[in-house]
């Protein structure tokens, strides 16, 4: 064989091994397995329940001039009471501020409506007696109920003598009865508001 023939094959031989080495780098490299990342899921948190009171062992204020009854809290006393209105406390004060409830009747001579009468009322309309007025921004914390087959206006987040209060006004025919809380927040004047709206009733 001759030195031609002889560096031919060499030259084949490493162009072969030039194409074989060329191919395998082109060959993508096997990537490592990542972790599958999973998303946790969002808690679930579940709406609290309101707090059921047992009123059964409450005190009972009965007027029988209007026709009504209603419960308040065993631990609670009367500070002043008249022939249209009553005020009920608590003994124990919570961070500095005794519960207390007004209830109130207040004549409505000119059948207003609860809107009307809280809110349109004028100031020489002198059957209002002590029931309260509320302002125009006062709407957008009010409720409209039914109890007793009766119109009941419910508002909270309102205000006096920086004490929170809620007002729930019942219409009567030709008066209106006014339940009024004070706490030492809306959230806890509102509250108790409601619960002692749960135990009243008509007595004729």
């Amino acid at each position: 064989m001759t030195n031609k023939n002889v560096l031919i094959i060499i030259g084949l031989i490493i162009l072969v091994l030039s194409g074989v080495i060329f191919s395998l780098s082109l060959k993508p490299k096997p990537q490592p397995e990542q972790p599958a990342i999973t998303q946790p899921l969002p808690e679930t948190k579940e709406e609290p329940k309101p707090q059921e009171i047992e009123t059964s062992n409450w005190k009972t204020y009965l007027n029988e001039e209007y026709g009504f009854e209603l419960k308040y809290p065993e631990d609670w006393v009367v500070v002043e009471e008249g022939f249209n209105k009553i005020i009920l406390q608590s003994l124990e004060d919570e961070f500095g501020v005794y519960s207390t409830l007004e209830v109130l009747v207040c004549e409505n001579p000119l059948n207003f409506s609860l809107d009307e009468f809280y809110y349109q009322r004028p100031l020489s309309y002198i059957y209002g007696g002590e029931c309260s007025t509320l302002n125009p921004e006062d709407k957008q914390n009010e409720q409209k109920l039914t109890l007793w087959d009766k119109e009941v206006l419910l508002i909270d987040g309102v205000y006096w003598r920086r004490l929170p209060q809620s007002i729930a006004g019942i219409k009567i025919s030709n008066y209106v009865i006014e339940l009024l809380t004070f706490a030492y927040s809306t959230e806890k004047a509102t509250e108790l508001l409601k619960q002692i709206l749960s135990t009243f009733k008509f007595i004729k």
